[in-house]
């Protein structure tokens, strides 16, 4: 048998294999489905810390890099993700799936308006830093110290140049192989530990 819990009620209720096969996505489900209130905050000055390092994610179409970006925030100790622009669902099963529990722990706020966001960051005096393929401070030079957000464009096109314009500061990831630019959730991750190092 299967089992639904309510959180807010407290209740748990058994389900057939023939119901949760029709509830799930997926092929071979486990057989627990949780109905909870949705996780994300509003982005407010209120809610953000002044002091704290952000991630924000512009645009990103992959849940799977989504849910990592969200794991690996939680990993390092991130005040928060952002989701802006057009990114994917945040309640999207795969990117659940992905982020492996992080989502609980994490402050997660969605905002659509990415010139909201750079503003309301520069209120509080939390920088900006957009992540350009080039022409940016290398990232193992740039000072982190200081409060930030550093902001991960869309897998295919990365940052538009106007969305990287309105940010404070641009940083690069050096790399001396033979390409020019990483995946999203694995650009994001290098980063994230160099804000946290």
């Amino acid at each position: 048998m299967s089992r639904v819990l309510d959180l807010e009620e407290n209740k748990k209720f058994c389900i057939t294999k023939e119901i949760a096969d029709r509830i799930s996505l997926e092929e071979n489900n486990q057989g627990i489905f949780v109905v909870a209130e949705k996780l994300d905050l509003e982005f407010s000055l209120k809610n953000l810390n002044p002091k704290g390092k952000y991630v924000v994610l512009n645009h990103l179409q992959d849940p799977g890099n989504v849910g990592t970006l969200l794991r690996t925030a939680d990993a390092v100790g991130a005040d928060g993700v952002v989701l802006t622009g057009n990114c994917c669902d945040l309640y999207n099963p795969k990117v659940v799936r992905s982020a492996m529990g992080s989502m609980g722990r994490v402050n997660i706020f969605v905002e659509d308006d990415f010139s909201c966001v750079c503003d309301t960051f520069s209120q509080l005096e939390i920088r900006t830093l957009a992540a350009v393929i080039k022409d940016g401070v290398s990232v193992t030079e740039y000072d982190f110290d200081k409060p930030c957000a550093v902001v991960v464009g869309n897998e295919g096109n990365g940052l538009s140049q106007n969305d990287a314009d309105l940010c404070d500061d641009k940083i690069t990831i050096t790399m001396k192989g033979n390409i020019d630019s990483l995946n999203a959730a694995v650009a994001g991750a290098i980063i994230l530990w160099e804000m946290f190092r």
